[in-house]
């Protein structure tokens, strides 16, 4: 009955279609739809929900209406939106949808067998929206009558010939949208009559000539996208006028360059005040970068400009250091000066100017870099040239050289790969040892000369030198797993060559490869290197091929079908890449292949019936799990050539029709085991009685549409599944209709094929879920992730490619059939982990720290159960959307590239117990929301640029275990309510290194580490007394300039005063002597070296647990040198080489435990100098006007500019005069801790200061601060001498 029910209104509906009435005849909005529905097909869509089902439109999937909300009321039900973008609609589309009274957005993108008509449009009186992109558009004409249309996307549509006139009378056109289309011509000037255009798309076309001037009219534009065009003429000089404008896109691709290309001067940009965005390289610009180029642009934002490859010429003008952030790309020009200033823009290139310099923006003259011109990396360096006179190249000319050795030629491979660095390089270069003796170099046995090269994963680095090539008897090269730059440039030379591997190389280009076939080459290996481009056609002209690996890069389009120019070809692997279209039929040809690895792909069209003729053929690996076009379709060939054939994966495609009962039905290995995997395409019927003949099958078909399974057959196949048959009968191949399981069969005792609860939910065998939803089955979503991230490359991967029970896979845990968890930590992970594993409904932990891979959180709100994420060490660069997994305790992202504040979703994570965000660059204050996570134990920001004060909130964190904020730029003082923190057992805020990991104190805890390398004064004030804290064992406060003596009941209220405690105030300010208070504790690890500390306590050095047991054999030296003395650590340990030795002489020390012994006054000039330094280095102190002495080793602090002493004979400051002198930054608070500093004049600069230290100085007399950024006095009163 309820059939019947159905199928009458669907008839019904069907015969109310435009064909049914007379053209005359208005349709109601219920009877458009169905229109569209019948026209295009409406039953193969993707999405058809509710269509013809409810009588409710509004319901329909991809239908929305006006809501009550609606202020105007008789809009209220009807149409407002209709969206069926990649729904596969085929046919035309019905021109009464713009009859529907209220239209205001219409999207049909990604629909390619869709025609669009615009005969009607002007009755959609309210229509703004119009999205078809990848739709059939054959004309534009009629579209100008949409007056009121806001925003027009039709890229990829095919159009051609000029811009039709009719996109130019939309005058309320905001965003238009046209790329990837076919325009010719020059863009006409009526593009100025567009004058409310916000956003310009036009890239990838073939438009010509000179872009017209009217384009400045577009005065409310911001993105003007051009690029990879034909135009010619120059970039005129309106664009000025467009105020609004960010981005500016007119470069050409390189090697894709279309015309003659854009000429004349670079214009200035000069009036763009929102402009961060600029596209001009691999044009013909051509003369000196302006000195207004983008004057007024943000300076304080990311301004992004691309010029390289142009005819640039003269200086980058220093106009350009007023920018804080800039990536500027200027390589391939001939810019011949870059001032000395730009090399300490430190945040430029993406922060490459503070780790290389100016080399991050160009190589100097007489050097060069292939890649890049420039230097991106420790590795890809700038190397010497002596020809080069410009900056920016990328090529130099080798030098001749006359006959080589061997050995000669082995010594130069050795210098330029970094040899002295290589993991393994045993007798290399040995002058008494042949080098068929040294490691990786093997000698042909008769002959003795070198003819393999194998230097697998040894850590070679650099260029692999040109004279390589000439060693004579060279067969094979290996450099796989290096990170090397390789190019083909003269392998011709190598007449012997025939194996060249160069996998994980991190090679970018196969420029040359051609060169290959002077060589007769069998073998190249150049999977895992991430290149791009299409299938290399010079292999083609290299016919010796047998051998050619491809895997695991990111090559595209399709593959040439020229496959028979390989006659001896026995393997091709191009697994995981993106090639498109038909598996090439040329492969048919290649009698002796073996081996077909092509999975992971973007094949689409059919199954070569030329496959049946590969007589040799043992593995055909074409699955593809992470398709995107719908696979291969059409029938399954029968493969009954392919006599040797084991291994046939065909998984994840859209093959369809019935098993052939003939399949591989010559084969000579019938009796060896096979697999075989043709789950998940569209095969119907049974599977034929004739396989009976496989003896040991391990077939996968589960997620078919198969109907017929006879118990009878599955007794003639016990062996099949690994024997699972003959345990489990017909389930053991697929579960039956109305049963599932993750796998689609019972593929273990824990794996049964349960009933489905909801009748017809699993109408075929092999059923993975019995609900009709889009969600995969578990089994499905780990399999999606062994595909996306490698999964065959990985260190390990036991049972994930076989029949195994998914809870048996490696990495894999469950409970109760379910994962709950997964472990894949540093297993070789490369690509994108794919979000659906986020819903894996059970799943609790995740671990895929330590692989290269790329994540994103788009359905981590799925992950109801998910309470521990390990993404360290991942190239993770941001949290966005981390805050929707509500219910995480532990979350690991340490030692990734993670900028700026840390986000405040972190602080909506309110369960959250374990936070480690170790070694990242989150920089600003600790905000003071961290008090809402009020569930926290353990806290790890270790390594960071965090600044500032660090909040009183930090008292919420009453759970807090471990608060490690080491390795910072904190500053203020210590918040009292970290006394407060009654559960806190480790307190870690020092400065100094020697951190590892999670190990908060390190290695370096009680040494002398130096002046510390994070910015700032660190953390200043008296030091807490913590005497509320019941549990603590470590505090680490190193390195900071806390003073003030240490409180007399400093740690009073520890419950456990016998257990061990480590305490570290190295190197602070602190005076006074260490109190008698202290001998409570039986086990007491105190460091404080580098402090001012004149006394010990009597009884305080008769603790013999003390300092690791040490006081109890060297007494207080275990704790302080005595004055007078000094140690590398400022105490004794035990060594003879830290024992505190006296100093001789007329040297001496003011304090316990130094580290060095100097004369009282050389003492103190030591100290000001680092002060001195100090203030250099906080006031940007390289950009000063004048800095004459600053910082000379050589020079007495006394004839720095600016700085004088209180005599000639006394290095002691008196006075620092640096008035208008272009200081910039936070004064470091440590300039009032000189001690005879009278006058301070620091008017005119761009400074900040904190005058809470100015007590320090009880000399200062004169200060001045005129015209600074001064902003509070809190504190001037203990300046008492300030007259």
């Amino acid at each position: 009955r309820n059939n019947v029910g159905f199928f009458l209104p669907v008839c019904l509906l069907g015969l109310v279609n435009h064909q049914a009435f007379p053209s005359a005849m208005a349709l109601t909005p219920k009877e458009t739809l169905v229109t569209m529905f019948n026209d295009n097909k409406g039953l193969g869509w993707k999405n058809n929900d509710n269509w013809l089902k409810d009588q409710d439109i509004c319901t329909w999937e991809g239908i929305t209406c006006y809501d009550e909300t609606e202020s105007d009321q008789q809009r209220v039900g009807k149409i407002s939106k209709i969206d069926l973008s990649d729904n596969r609609l085929n046919g035309k589309f019905p021109n009464q949808i713009y009859e529907l009274p209220f239209i205001n957005t219409i999207i049909v993108r990604d629909n390619p067998e869709l025609e669009m008509d615009f005969t009607g449009i002007g009755e959609a009186k309210y229509l703004e929206v119009l999205i078809l992109s990848n739709t059939n558009v054959p004309s534009l004409e009629g579209i100008e009558s949409a007056q009121r249309l806001e925003y027009l996307h039709i890229t990829d549509c095919q159009l051609e010939g000029n811009i039709p006139d009719e996109i130019y009378s939309l005058a309320s056109l905001r965003g238009l949208f046209a790329n990837y289309n076919f325009f010719t011509g020059p863009i006409s000037t009526r593009i100025g009559e567009l004058t409310k255009l916000t956003e310009l798309y036009l890239y990838e076309n073939d438009l010509t000539g000179q872009l017209p001037d009217e384009i400045g009219s577009l005065e409310k534009l911001k993105v003007l996208a051009l690029s990879d065009n034909a135009f010619s003429g120059t970039i005129p000089q309106t664009l000025n006028n467009l105020e609004d404008l960010e981005i500016v896109s007119l470069e050409r691709g390189l090697g894709k360059e279309k015309g003659e290309g854009i000429s004349g001067a670079l214009p200035s940009l000069s009036e763009l005040d929102s402009i961060t965005q600029v596209y001009f390289q691999n044009q013909k610009l051509e003369g000196d970068i302006p000195d207004d180029f983008l004057a007024s642009a943000p300076k304080d934002e990311i301004v992004k400009v691309m010029l390289y490859n142009n005819k640039l010429t003269g200086a980058v003008p220093k106009s350009l250091l007023s920018f804080d952030r800039m990536k500027i790309f200027l390589e391939g020009n001939q810019i011949t000066q870059l001032d000395q200033e730009f090399c300490d823009k430190k945040d430029w290139m993406g922060g490459n100017v503070a780790l290389y310099g100016c080399d991050a923006i160009l190589c100097g003259a007489n050097y060069y870099n292939e890649d890049n011109g420039r230097q991106t990396s420790g590795e890809s360096k700038c190397d010497r040239c002596r020809g080069n006179k410009v900056m920016g190249a990328f090529e130099c000319a080798p030098v001749s050289t006359g006959p080589l050795t061997v050995r000669d030629i082995l010594g130069i491979f050795y210098d330029e790969m970094g040899g002295d660095g290589w993991s393994t390089n045993i007798n290399w270069n040995e002058p008494d040892v042949s080098p068929c003796d040294w490691y990786g170099v093997y000698c042909d046995e008769e002959d003795d000369v070198v003819d393999r090269i194998t230097m697998v994963d040894n850590n070679l680095k650099g260029e692999v030198p040109i004279e390589l090539w000439q060693l004579p008897n060279l067969l094979i090269l290996d450099l796989s797993s290096n990170d090397i730059d390789f190019v083909f440039e003269g392998v011709g030379k190598c007449e012997t060559l025939k194996g060249l591997y160069l996998s994980d190389t991190g090679l970018s280009s196969l420029e040359g490869i051609g060169e290959l076939k002077l060589v007769g080459l069998q073998a190249i290996d150049i999977s895992s290197n991430e290149m791009t481009g299409t299938f290399p056609s010079e292999l083609f002209t290299v016919p010796t091929l047998k051998d050619i690996s491809m895997s695991h890069n990111s090559f595209s389009g399709s593959l040439e079908d020229k496959f028979d120019s390989f006659p001896d070809l026995m393997k091709f692997h191009a697994y995981g890449n993106d090639f498109t279209g038909q598996v090439p039929p040329s492969l048919g040809a290649c009698d002796d292949l073996e081996d077909l690895v092509i999975s992971e792909n973007d094949f689409t069209g059919t199954l070569p019936p030329a496959l049946n003729n590969l007589k040799n053929l043992e593995m055909l690996s074409i699955h593809q799990t992470t398709n995107t076009k719908g696979g291969i379709t059409g029938p399954l060939i029968s493969l009954k050539g392919c006599a040797s054939l084991t291994t046939l994966h065909l998984g994840s495609n859209a093959l369809s029709g019935s098993l052939p009962s003939d399949l591989l039905e010559d084969s000579n290995v019938l009796g060896e085991s096979i697999d075989m995997d043709l789950s998940n395409n569209k095969f119907i019927g049974a599977i034929p009685s004739e396989w009976n003949r496989f003896d040991r099958l391990f077939i996968d078909l589960t997620r078919n549409e198969i109907d017929r399974l006879d118990p009878v057959f599955c007794e003639q196949v016990s062996a099949w599944q690994e024997g699972a048959v003959e345990d489990y009968g017909c389930d053991a191949i697929l579960c039956p209709p109305q049963k599932y399981s993750d796998y689609g069969r019972k593929a273990g005792s824990d794996s049964e094929c349960q009933s489905c609860e909801n009748t017809g939910g699993a109408p075929f065998f092999g059923a993975t879920k019995c609900d009709s939803s889009d969600k995969a089955s578990e089994h499905e979503i780990l399999k999606k992730l062994y595909y996306a991230t490698n999964g065959p490359e990985w260190v390990v991967n036991l049972g994930w490619e076989n029949g195994d029970a998914m809870c048996n896979w490696y990495g894999v845990e469950c409970e109760d059939g379910k994962v709950v968890g997964i472990d894949l930590s540093e297993n070789g992970l490369k690509g994108t982990v794919p979000p659906e594993i986020f819903t894996l409904s059970g799943l609790k932990e995740l671990d895929v720290q330590s692989n290269d891979i790329s994540f994103d959180f788009s359905d981590l709100a799925e992950a109801t159960s998910l309470e521990v994420l390990y993404l360290s060490r991942t190239n993770l660069d941001s949290l966005d959307g981390i805050w929707l997994a509500s219910n995480l305790r532990e979350l690991h992202v340490t030692n990734n590239d993670i900028t700026g504040r840390i986000p405040d979703e972190i602080f909506n994570l309110f369960n959250l117990e374990g936070l480690f965000m170790n070694y990242n660059r989150f920089s600003g204050r600790l905000p003071s929301k961290i008090g809402q996570l009020i569930n926290l134990e353990e806290l790890y920001l270790l390594h960071n640029e965090l600044t500032g004060q660090i909040p009183a909130s930090i008292g919420n964190l009453q759970k807090i275990r471990i608060l490690a904020l080491t390795e910072n730029h904190f500053e203020g003082t210590l918040p009292v309510e970290l006394n407060e923190l009654k559960s806190l057992e480790i307190l870690a805020l020092q400065r100094e290194g020697g951190t590892v990991g999670n190990e908060v104190g390190g290695d370096s805890v009680g040494v002398d580490n130096g002046l510390s390398a994070k910015g700032g004064s660190g953390i200043t004030g008296p030091l807490l007394s913590f005497n509320k804290l019941e549990h603590l064992k470590s505090l680490y406060l190193g390195s900071n300039k806390l003073t003030g003596t240490i409180p007399y009941d400093f740690l009073d209220g520890l419950a456990d005063k016998e257990s061990m405690v480590a305490i570290d105030l190295i190197g602070n300010q602190l005076t006074g002597q260490v109190p008698s208070s202290l001998v409570q504790f039986e086990k007491f690890s105190l460091f404080l070296a580098g402090n001012k500390i004149s006394g010990i306590a009597s009884g305080v050095c008769l603790k013999e647990g003390w300092m690791d047991e040490m006081a109890g054999i060297k007494g207080c030296d275990s704790i302080l040198c005595p004055v007078n003395y000094f140690s590398f650590i400022g105490r004794e340990n035990g060594l003879l080489e830290y024992s505190c030795a006296p100093c001789e002489g007329a040297d001496m020390t003011d304090y316990l435990g130094s580290f060095t012994c100097s004369d009282s006054s050389a003492q103190a000039a030591t100290q000001e100098r680092k002060i001195l330094a100090e203030i250099y280095e906080s006031l940007n102190g390289p950009n000063w006007l004048v800095k004459h002495g600053w910082l000379d080793a050589g020079t007495s602090i006394c004839e720095w500019y600016g700085i004088t002493c209180v005599s000639t004979s006394v290095e002691s400051v008196q006075s620092i005069h640096l008035s208008q002198n272009g200081l910039e930054g936070d004064v470091p608070s440590s300039i009032f801790e000189l001690k005879n500093l009278e006058e301070l004049v620091l008017d005119k600069n761009d400074i900040s200061i904190n005058l809470s230290n100015i007590g320090s100085d009880p000399k200062l007399q004169y200060l001045n601060l005129d015209s600074t950024g001064l902003s509070s006095l809190e504190g001037i009163g203990a300046a008492s001498e300030l007259l």
